[in-house]
């Protein structure tokens, strides 16, 4: 079960390694299996590193060159109004980058997007403030105390959501909230306070405890890979998820 999984993940990731349009979203998401592939490699396939490292270097570069002023993002770059969610992301597939390049960067670089986080994040819907909070905990950026603070802020909204609507489709890129996105971003932002130490109301964590129970019956591959990154599923069925 654990090699079909591997393999139908390997499948995707050469999906989107082979995105067609070059937008910064597409390039950051292209970089991502590019850094898990080159950090992955079997001996057997070590004559594959040079290429892998060739394509990641230039998709960096192309990045790079759609950086804006103060080396924010827009959808396609310069001239385009800044987006938090998306800077995040391009910040996150670069810092990827770098691990699997074995190059470093000054701390100072990556501590842009608390800035970022600071003026625009706190703006975004509940699922892109989450996952903004995430990727910079795995950032290794100081993020505890604000995402224990958004956890019990969404814990302290459970009689204001039972009028919220469900919802179908991307869960990521909607403004609108709804009860499954509210507890999509309380189950990852209790996640991410733990791992970064900060400290979580006792009835925030039932409220998680909650949110993750009604999060069970959502067949949408993102809700189901949170649940089994934040050990409330078994992994067993992953092969199933990424067909």
């Amino acid at each position: 079960a654990q090699d079909a999984a591997a393999g139908e993940f390997h499948r995707w990731m050469d999906d989107l390694i082979e995105y067609p349009y070059g937008c910064v979203e597409q390039t950051s998401s292209r970089m991502l299996p590019l850094s898990i592939a080159l950090q992955t490699l079997s001996p057997e396939q070590q004559a594959l590193a040079p290429t892998l490292t060739q394509r990641l270097a230039g998709a960096r570069l192309s990045l790079a060159q759609m950086a804006g002023p103060q080396a924010r993002f827009g959808w396609w770059g310069r001239g385009m109004n800044d987006d938090a969610f998306l800077t995040a992301y391009a910040y996150f597939a670069d810092w990827r980058a770098t691990q699997a390049l074995r190059t470093t960067l000054p701390p100072e670089h990556w501590k842009t997007l608390l800035d970022v986080y600071a003026k625009d994040g706190v703006k975004l819907p509940a699922v892109q403030r989450a996952l903004f909070l995430s990727w910079m905990q795995d950032m290794r950026l100081p993020v505890g105390g604000m995402t224990a603070n958004f956890a019990n802020e969404l814990a302290a909204r459970k009689t204001e959501i039972k009028g919220l609507p469900k919802r179908r489709g991307s869960f990521a890129m909607v403004e609108e909230e709804s009860v499954d996105s509210h507890d999509i971003a309380l189950v990852l932002a209790v996640h991410t306070a733990d791992a970064a130490k900060g400290k979580l109301a006792n009835e925030t964590r039932a409220a998680a405890d909650a949110a993750a129970k009604r999060l069970t019956a959502l067949k949408s591959p993102m809700v189901q890979a949170l649940l089994m990154m934040t050990r409330r599923v078994g992994v067993d069925q992953a092969g199933n998820l990424l067909r």
